[in-house]
């Protein structure tokens, strides 16, 4: 099966089977409707982005791996003959998780003046371990009823400490993906004016509209599309008719303060190494791609990515999921009979932590900081541009996907942990063109 650029889904949307993403600690932020519930939230995500009534939705829930799973169960949809054509994706807003109640009484009635113990969701859901295993060390830990919940960067940080990563090498690392993600950031910006101003050429010689350039971009579209929100002092207000900003880049990259990143603290007790600095932000963002067979591909005419090859999921200890990425990437390159971890041309690993990134590549062998530069994240990834969780999985896919035709490279990989101990991974496929330039797989 194939997948295009989302600029395709015009094209598909009459036809479309399926609508499977994923949101995880946060109800899904619409524009429309400030007010709007969870309930249902693939569903209202096709209804918002003008999918037929008809067609069939479902969330994903596999943590952070949520929307690499969501793509991987499409791709398996169509091998199987289930669906032609499905749109696969992840959305989470950070910033709107709610606040729990956590009081037995609340339904039923509390005392007066009281509301019993409030949790924050986003700890309870999304950056702490609910299995018992991962409280047992120590390290910052959250409380939810009588249960001691370990975070996440605890557990980075004893991975990074048995990986032998230094808090050096984090660092160094951070400011590599800050370095590329701007640098795509305002490449993205060049090619975009360059697309716009060719495209004004064509109409004015030959009257049409459709854009005949052999450049990258004329043939893939951009990777981030401009998005409506809410500007934030309309958010905050009542009024039934509020005001919107767009935003059309991810922001994150321009916070960059490299002084101050290398001065910070260890973010989750004290010997840490991993820092708000060179572990990923809090993060709102949305991911969605169009997954097809070859013949619907075809038969719209779609200019196509990348081939889905393989797909893998890998389970380990709680406590051990910064070193499951590499073992849902051995299990999917198997799959697609790679018979070598060195054959692959392009890697796409979450950065969650810096951790954890550092720690794959050298358990899938590559050890040296110039293999890392050279193949794993080339486009900056999650400690520069965010990691909203349910998100993540779907856009490290479409970002791989992106950076192989870029490249014009035959093989990659994208992997992503989830907490609980497990890993998604997706192997792409693309022809690879002897002329150099961008097009069709």
């Amino acid at each position: 099966m194939f997948f295009t650029p989302l600029s395709s889904l015009p094209c598909f949307a009459s036809s479309c089977d399926d609508l499977e993403t994923s949101h995880f600690c946060s109800p899904p932020s619409f524009p429309h409707d400030r007010n709007l519930a969870s309930k249902a939230p693939a569903t209202q995500a096709a209804a918002f982005a003008g999918l037929p009534p008809s067609t069939p939705a479902f969330t994903v829930n596999k943590v952070c791996a949520s929307g690499m799973k969501a793509v991987s169960l499409a791709a398996a949809a169509i091998a199987t003959g289930s669906a032609e054509v499905v749109v696969a994706g992840g959305m989470e807003s950070m910033s709107n998780a709610p606040f729990y109640l956590r009081s037995r009484g609340v339904r039923k009635g509390v005392k007066l003046g009281s509301l019993g113990e409030i949790e924050d969701g986003m700890m309870v859901d999304g950056l702490t371990c609910a299995l018992s295993a991962c409280g047992s060390e120590g390290g910052s830990e959250g409380k939810v009823g009588n249960a001691s919940r370990r975070s996440m960067g605890s557990i980075a940080d004893a991975a990074a400490r048995e990986a032998g990563v230094s808090r050096e090498e984090q660092d160094w690392y951070a400011l590599l993906s800050h370095a590329r993600a701007k640098k795509s950031v305002e490449e993205a910006a060049v090619a975009a004016a360059a697309h716009e101003e060719e495209e004004e050429e064509e109409k004015e010689r030959d009257g049409r509209g459709e854009p005949r350039s052999t450049s990258y971009y004329a043939w893939h579209g951009p990777e981030v599309v401009p998005v409506r929100v809410p500007s934030p002092a309309s958010a905050s207000s009542s009024s039934s008719s509020p005001s919107f900003s767009l935003v059309s880049a991810d922001d994150a990259p321009a916070r960059l303060d490299e002084a101050r990143l290398l001065k910070l603290p260890p973010a989750f007790g004290a010997g840490g190494t991993a820092t708000a600095g060179n572990a990923s932000p809090i993060s709102d963002g949305a991911a969605a791609l169009v997954l097809c067979s070859s013949s619907a591909a075809a038969m719209r005419g779609a200019r196509v990515l990348a081939h889905v090859a393989a797909c893998a999921d890998a389970q380990l200890a709680p406590e051990r999921f910064p070193f499951a990425p590499a073992e849902a990437a051995r299990l999917a390159l198997a799959r697609a009979g790679v018979a070598s971890a060195a054959e692959v041309d392009l890697w796409e690993v979450n950065e969650a932590f810096a951790s954890v990134v550092l720690a794959t590549a050298r358990a899938l062998g590559l050890g040296s900081r110039a293999e890392v530069e050279a193949k794993v994240n080339v486009a900056g990834g999650a400690v520069a541009l965010g990691h909203p969780l349910g998100a993540s999985g779907a856009a490290a896919v479409m970002r791989l996907a992106h950076a192989m035709a870029a490249r014009n490279v035959a093989l990659g990989v994208a992997t992503i942990c989830n907490g609980g101990g497990g890993a998604t991974a997706v192997v792409l496929r693309r022809s690879v063109r002897e002329d150099g330039e961008p097009g069709d797989d």
